[in-house]
């Protein structure tokens, strides 16, 4: 089956670029659900990138902007990351918990970090989604780019309790 979307040209105060995605249409003509996509690749890999794409296509899509912007809150996120660094029983349990808040916000896609470290549990929440994984061409491409953009915060979050 292929997957056909109905994407036109219209005037949108929402979207500044002018594309409304109308409804994702079935092979019957009639609108069905959009499949979940998770993306499962680290940032500076095309996140950005591939969240515009969604979006553009009626994804609502999770990305470390939306913690940045208070759409999603962090806690969830700490508690995930305290639970792994004391290699608990509760991390899988923290990390569910924080895959269920990006659902239970009405995200139906998702890239970038932190959530692209929960792909794992994200699929076993929902099975029938894409994974697109995204890279770089080379480790010591990525790891530039790390360091010469978002590297450079490693010293605000480090005094973070």
């Amino acid at each position: 089956k292929h997957l056909r979307l109905n994407i036109e040209h219209a005037e949108s105060r929402h979207n500044k670029n002018n594309i409304h995605s109308m409804a994702d249409v079935g092979d019957d003509g009639g609108e069905r659900k959009l499949p979940f996509v998770i993306g499962a690749g680290l940032g500076r890999t095309g996140t950005l990138s591939l969240k515009t794409a969604l979006d553009a296509l009626g994804y609502r899509t999770f990305h470390m902007h939306a913690i940045l912007s208070g759409d999603a809150g962090i806690e969830p996120w700490f508690d995930a990351a305290r639970a792994r660094t004391k290699n608990g029983r509760d991390a899988e349990a923290a990390a569910v918990r924080a895959a269920e808040s990006v659902l239970d916000l009405g995200y139906n896609a998702t890239t970038d970090f932190p959530v692209c470290l929960l792909y794992r549990e994200l699929l076993e929440l929902r099975p029938d989604a894409r994974v697109i994984l995204s890279v770089r061409t080379s480790g010591e491409e990525w790891s530039r780019s790390v360091m010469d953009t978002i590297g450079s915060v490693g010293d605000i979050i480090a005094g973070v309790p």
